[in-house]
Protein backbone atom coordinates (compact mmCIF):
# COMPACT_ATOMS: atom_id res chain seq x y z
CA UNK A 1 0.00 0.00 0.00
CA UNK A 2 1.08 3.29 -0.73
CA UNK A 3 0.94 6.00 1.91
CA UNK A 4 -1.17 9.28 0.36
CA UNK A 5 -1.16 12.30 1.92
CA UNK A 6 -4.37 11.59 3.77
CA UNK A 7 -2.13 8.90 5.86
CA UNK A 8 0.79 10.86 6.76
CA UNK A 9 -0.22 11.34 10.26
CA UNK A 10 -1.57 7.93 10.80
CA UNK A 11 2.30 6.47 10.38
CA UNK A 12 3.62 6.86 13.22
CA UNK A 13 0.01 5.37 14.97
CA UNK A 14 0.78 2.51 17.54
CA UNK A 15 -1.26 0.42 20.13
CA UNK A 16 -1.61 2.48 23.51
CA UNK A 17 -4.53 0.33 25.55
CA UNK A 18 -7.47 -2.29 25.17
CA UNK A 19 -9.96 -1.44 27.19
CA UNK A 20 -12.57 -3.70 29.47
CA UNK A 21 -15.50 -3.98 31.02
CA UNK A 22 -15.38 -5.83 34.47
CA UNK A 23 -17.80 -7.12 37.09
CA UNK A 24 -14.98 -6.66 39.79
CA UNK A 25 -12.13 -3.98 39.56
CA UNK A 26 -9.97 -5.08 42.72
CA UNK A 27 -10.04 -8.99 41.47
CA UNK A 28 -9.45 -7.91 37.86
CA UNK A 29 -6.18 -6.19 39.01
CA UNK A 30 -5.14 -8.49 41.25
CA UNK A 31 -5.33 -11.04 38.21
CA UNK A 32 -3.68 -9.33 36.35
CA UNK A 33 -0.53 -8.28 38.51
CA UNK A 34 -0.79 -12.01 39.64
CA UNK A 35 -0.73 -13.59 36.68
CA UNK A 36 0.44 -11.18 34.30
CA UNK A 37 3.11 -8.81 35.97
CA UNK A 38 0.54 -5.73 35.34
CA UNK A 39 0.71 -2.92 37.79
CA UNK A 40 -2.00 -0.04 38.59
CA UNK A 41 -0.99 3.31 36.66
CA UNK A 42 -3.86 5.31 37.99
CA UNK A 43 -7.18 4.85 38.89
CA UNK A 44 -10.19 7.56 38.53
CA UNK A 45 -13.67 8.59 37.81
CA UNK A 46 -15.49 10.75 35.55
CA UNK A 47 -18.11 12.74 35.82
CA UNK A 48 -20.36 11.66 33.19
CA UNK A 49 -19.83 7.68 34.47
CA UNK A 50 -21.88 7.64 38.01
CA UNK A 51 -20.69 4.79 40.08
CA UNK A 52 -18.07 3.79 37.67
CA UNK A 53 -14.53 3.52 38.31
CA UNK A 54 -11.71 3.60 35.38
CA UNK A 55 -7.72 2.16 36.03
CA UNK A 56 -5.07 1.67 33.79
CA UNK A 57 -3.07 -1.03 34.40
CA UNK A 58 0.59 -1.54 32.35
CA UNK A 59 2.74 -3.95 31.73
CA UNK A 60 6.35 -4.25 31.66
CA UNK A 61 6.43 -3.28 28.09
CA UNK A 62 4.45 0.08 28.41
CA UNK A 63 0.49 -1.72 26.98
CA UNK A 64 -2.29 -0.76 29.16
CA UNK A 65 -5.61 -2.44 29.70
CA UNK A 66 -8.12 0.20 30.41
CA UNK A 67 -10.68 -1.48 32.93
CA UNK A 68 -14.49 0.21 33.49
CA UNK A 69 -16.21 -1.17 36.79
CA UNK A 70 -19.90 -1.00 36.91
CA UNK A 71 -21.16 -1.46 33.54
CA UNK A 72 -25.16 -3.50 33.64
CA UNK A 73 -24.33 -4.65 29.56
CA UNK A 74 -24.09 -7.44 27.80
CA UNK A 75 -20.91 -9.74 28.22
CA UNK A 76 -18.82 -10.14 24.79
CA UNK A 77 -18.76 -14.67 24.19
CA UNK A 78 -15.43 -15.89 24.02
CA UNK A 79 -16.59 -19.78 23.47
CA UNK A 80 -14.72 -22.50 25.24
CA UNK A 81 -12.54 -24.32 22.68
CA UNK A 82 -10.22 -23.26 19.64
CA UNK A 83 -12.63 -23.53 17.15
CA UNK A 84 -15.46 -21.98 18.78
CA UNK A 85 -13.67 -18.95 19.73
CA UNK A 86 -12.00 -18.10 16.92
CA UNK A 87 -16.04 -18.31 15.56
CA UNK A 88 -16.76 -15.59 17.36
CA UNK A 89 -17.63 -12.26 15.63
CA UNK A 90 -16.62 -8.99 16.45
CA UNK A 91 -13.73 -8.12 19.42
CA UNK A 92 -12.38 -11.26 19.74
CA UNK A 93 -9.34 -11.51 21.70
CA UNK A 94 -6.14 -9.61 22.98
CA UNK A 95 -2.75 -11.28 22.20
CA UNK A 96 0.77 -10.60 23.55
CA UNK A 97 3.68 -11.73 21.69
CA UNK A 98 6.34 -13.61 23.44
CA UNK A 99 9.80 -14.76 22.94
CA UNK A 100 8.79 -18.36 24.26
CA UNK A 101 5.07 -19.71 24.30
CA UNK A 102 6.16 -22.08 25.98
CA UNK A 103 8.02 -20.57 29.06
CA UNK A 104 4.82 -17.81 29.21
CA UNK A 105 2.42 -20.66 29.46
CA UNK A 106 4.32 -22.46 32.24
CA UNK A 107 4.26 -19.36 34.31
CA UNK A 108 0.80 -18.87 33.69
CA UNK A 109 0.28 -22.20 35.00
CA UNK A 110 2.38 -21.43 38.28
CA UNK A 111 -0.14 -18.86 39.13
CA UNK A 112 -3.29 -21.62 38.45
CA UNK A 113 -4.27 -20.69 35.07
CA UNK A 114 -4.19 -23.53 32.50
CA UNK A 115 -5.12 -22.56 28.77
CA UNK A 116 -7.94 -23.83 27.33
CA UNK A 117 -5.61 -24.36 24.03
CA UNK A 118 -2.27 -25.54 24.66
CA UNK A 119 0.56 -24.18 22.53
CA UNK A 120 0.67 -24.82 19.84
CA UNK A 121 2.79 -24.87 16.25
CA UNK A 122 0.86 -22.71 12.96
CA UNK A 123 3.53 -23.52 10.58
CA UNK A 124 1.32 -22.36 7.91
CA UNK A 125 -0.56 -19.22 7.44
CA UNK A 126 0.05 -17.53 10.90
CA UNK A 127 3.57 -18.84 11.25
CA UNK A 128 4.15 -18.97 15.04
CA UNK A 129 3.35 -21.01 18.20
CA UNK A 130 0.17 -20.20 19.94
CA UNK A 131 -1.74 -20.30 23.12
CA UNK A 132 -5.46 -19.58 24.53
CA UNK A 133 -6.30 -18.65 28.18
CA UNK A 134 -8.92 -16.90 29.96
CA UNK A 135 -8.91 -14.32 32.46
CA UNK A 136 -10.96 -14.32 35.81
CA UNK A 137 -13.93 -12.93 33.40
CA UNK A 138 -14.15 -14.28 30.27
CA UNK A 139 -11.69 -12.35 28.37
CA UNK A 140 -9.60 -14.23 26.02
CA UNK A 141 -5.95 -13.83 25.98
CA UNK A 142 -3.56 -14.96 23.42
CA UNK A 143 0.27 -15.88 23.45
CA UNK A 144 2.10 -15.92 20.40
CA UNK A 145 5.41 -16.24 19.47
CA UNK A 146 8.03 -18.29 17.23
CA UNK A 147 6.92 -21.61 16.09
CA UNK A 148 9.04 -23.95 18.47
CA UNK A 149 9.38 -27.05 16.21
Amino acid sequence: MTITTNHIALTTMAADHVCFGVDSMEAMIDWYGRVLGFTVEKRWTVAELPGRELAYIIGASGFRIELISGGTGPRSPSGDSFAEHLGVRGSNHLCFRVPDVDAAVAAVETAGVTPFFPPTDYPVGAERRIAFLKDIEGNVIEFAGPLKG
